[in-house]
């Protein structure tokens, strides 16, 4: 049975006390809709590409920006996000930004022989600009010509960057890993961390790489910046631009000392982004909606 048929007709039957839409469109709308019809208090996660996505083409975002601001409560990923909102019209109050809790029974840093000098996990998708890191490693390779790269994840733009690896001559530097279960054993095996979007929230698979003990290496968009301090516990980077992305490598990899230092520092995230952390936040949004839960 459709999600769209079976949850009015769950909630008739057990009320609860809030709902909850993961991303706006579809299911932040969604449960708008049924929280306006059985008169039940919504949250909407907005997720900062979600949002950035959807600014880009105006004409939708001013009908999707009119039907969000009626929601009950926003939880964001970021202090930049917030201000994108505030400047947007919508109520300082109702905007909480919660963090993505980092499972540390799962990553944590360890040990480990490298087999990877550099590794990438993400969705294979055009915004994760993985382009620009084969392109920095053909610069890169005059260096250090057995560097290794590690790609890991799956999505409609795989095939496109294979291609562009074998045209690149990078076949033996760099591996396509495909979508894997084994993350933290993968980033115990690699050296430095790196994600090069033009467009994110803030990402999961950073945090995790820095609860890991990974130097990491980031383009500075969405809310990246409220977990990272820039050579201190981990490298920000302009977006677009392969130069940058080959001047910070370099720099880790030449400074073994300074890089371990800015993997240790990035341990920090396993406070900030811990399931307490986050179950604390979560019990601020229900007393905000006054609810004794």
């Amino acid at each position: 049975m459709s999600l769209f048929v079976y949850l009015p007709i769950r909630l008739a039957i057990n009320r609860p006390d809030v709902l909850i839409g993961i991303y706006y469109v579809p299911y932040g709308f969604f449960v708008q809709l049924l929280g306006k019809a059985f008169q039940i208090p919504v949250v909407s996660c907005l997720i900062g590409s979600d949002i950035s996505l959807y600014r880009e083409k105006s004409l939708l975002w001013k009908i999707i920006r009119k039907l969000m601001v009626r929601c009950n409560l926003h939880t964001i990923t970021g202090n930049q996000t917030k201000k994108l909102l505030i400047s947007e019209g919508f109520d300082p109050s109702k905007i909480i930004v919660l963090p993505n809790p980092i499972d540390p029974t799962k990553y944590f840093p360890q040990k480990q022989d490298k087999e990877y000098d550099l590794i990438s996990v993400s969705n294979l998708t055009r915004g994760k600009r993985i382009d620009l890191i084969l392109e920095a490693l053909v610069t890169v390779k005059e260096e250090y010509p057995k560097i290794r790269c590690a790609i890991a994840g799956d999505g409609p733009e795989r095939e496109k960057i294979e291609l562009l690896s074998k045209k690149l001559e990078l076949q033996e530097n760099v591996e396509f890993l495909g979508k894997r279960k084994d993350i933290p054993d993968l980033l115990h095996k690699s050296k430095v961390y790196i994600l090069t979007s033009s467009n994110e929230g803030l990402s999961v698979s950073l945090m995790e790489a820095m609860a890991s003990g990974l130097p990491v290496i980031c383009t500075e968009v969405g809310d990246v910046a409220d977990v990272i301090n820039n050579y201190h516990n981990g490298i920000l980077i302009p977006p677009n631009n392969p130069q940058a992305i080959v001047t910070a490598l370099l720099f880790l990899l030449e400074s073994p000392k300074k890089a371990q230092e800015i993997g240790m520092n990035a341990l920090s995230i396993l406070q900030t982004n811990s399931p307490q952390a986050a179950t604390k936040r979560w019990n601020e949004i229900f007393k905000h909606l006054k609810l004794d839960l």
